[in-house]
């Protein structure tokens, strides 16, 4: 049987507790295994100096930092079991006590208290939905643990004799560790910063193009033609070429949908706005959702005689599907009606002229038997 994703094991131990979590705990838990991973290998590199150096001497070292180093390997095991917070914990416990105890058995002139300053102090942002009163004291026990090892421990008072020339290479080493925590930590937080904008800019366009689509046709809407309209009218007004708007409604929708229900009324406006945005797909074209069963057709640079050939081409291609309808006094197939209406834009007219225009041929088209198309003039065209 295969394992749950809570408990697999991604090769990569920094992600370890990130299955199945948000984003912004998944982030967290990343940044505490990377925390801990860094303790320990600072831990380790420090255990190795000893080890070549003088085992026996420095036998408590190398106790305290062996337990402290399998302090720090625990954390992602912890967060692989869902625990974040106790991993947390566990972070920070160890760092504070590895910032005074090794500070105390081979002095502060060694730096060790510097590196695990600055791990303790990264730790407690980590919680999720930390107040200000937790945050203060976990900061203000890290100073303070900082304060009292740098001035508690000088090489004199520490436990263990510790020759200045390893004094070096150990503050080299913890030196250079903070630097590289600090890059780190640097990096991890830079990288967040654009993934957060890359997935807001993203959230971003999703809104606005919900805003300009019709959620149930997957057309333009209102606004959506408003603005293209404006924007069109202007172009051709200045080419002096023709526009062309269609208003295009479904024969008998109510009874239709009264009949059918709502699931194949809203099937058939999917449908006739398929057959509408294949039929009219060119640059300067759109399709828009006008409202209930009705739709809007712009056809910019297109005269009246190529704008019916479109028109009578998409209530074809709406009949031609079979969609069965029969119900009240439509026929047996679903149908549509349009009105067509063409002009140049030019200073004396404006699109919902246009617009009126057409939907005055519509109305003409329904009083006519419906399942036709008429052409109303505005203008030339």
């Amino acid at each position: 049987m295969s394992s749950s994703p809570h408990h697999r094991t991604p090769l990569r131990i920094w992600a370890w507790g990130t299955a199945d979590q948000p984003p912004h705990r998944a982030r967290s838990i990343v940044l505490c295994n990377l925390g801990a991973l860094f303790g320990a290998g600072a831990t380790t590199v420090c255990l190795l100096i000893f080890l070549l150096y003088d085992p026996r001497q420095f036998f408590p070292v190398l106790l305290a930092s062996g337990l402290f180093g399998l302090g720090y390997a625990l954390v992602p095991w912890i967060n692989r079991q869902g625990c974040a917070r106790w991993a947390m914990v566990q972070v920070l416990t160890t760092a504070y006590l590895q910032l005074l105890v090794i500070t105390a058995l081979i002095s502060s002139s060694a730096g060790t208290h510097l590196y695990y300053l600055g791990l303790a102090l990264v730790v407690p942002l980590l919680f999720q939905r930390i107040r200000c009163r937790l945050v203060a004291p976990l900061v203000a026990l890290a100073a303070g643990l900082f304060v009292v090892s740098h001035f508690a421990f000088p090489p004199a008072a520490a436990w263990l004799a510790v020759p200045s020339g390893l004094l070096s290479i150990l503050f080299a080493v913890h030196a250079t560790g903070t630097v590289l925590l600090a890059l780190l930590i640097a990096f991890f937080f830079r990288r967040e910063v654009e993934r957060a904008e890359t997935t807001s800019n993203k959230l971003n366009e999703k809104l606005e193009e919900l805003s300009r689509t019709d959620q149930l046709s997957g057309l333009a809407n209102r606004r959506t033609l408003d603005e293209f309209l404006a924007r069109q009218w202007n172009q051709l007004a200045r080419t002096q070429e023709p526009m062309s708007i269609a208003m295009c409604d479904i024969d008998h929708f109510k009874a239709y949908n009264d009949n059918k229900g709502h699931q194949a009324g809203d099937q058939a406006i999917r449908h006739v706005a398929d057959v509408l945005s294949r039929l009219a797909a060119r640059p300067g074209d759109l399709v828009a959702r006008y409202g209930g069963e009705e739709f809007v057709v712009v056809l910019s640079g297109t005269h009246s005689r190529g704008a019916r050939v479109v028109a009578e081409k998409m209530r074809r291609a709406v009949k031609g599907a079979r969609i069965v309808h029969g119900h009240g006094d439509a026929g047996e197939w679903l149908t549509v009606s349009l009105g067509l209406s063409t002009a140049i834009p030019n200073s004396s007219l404006t699109p919902a002229a246009l617009l009126a225009s057409a939907d005055k041929a519509l109305y003409q088209a329904k009083a006519a038997g419906r399942d036709c198309v008429v052409a109303n003039a505005i203008g030339r065209g």
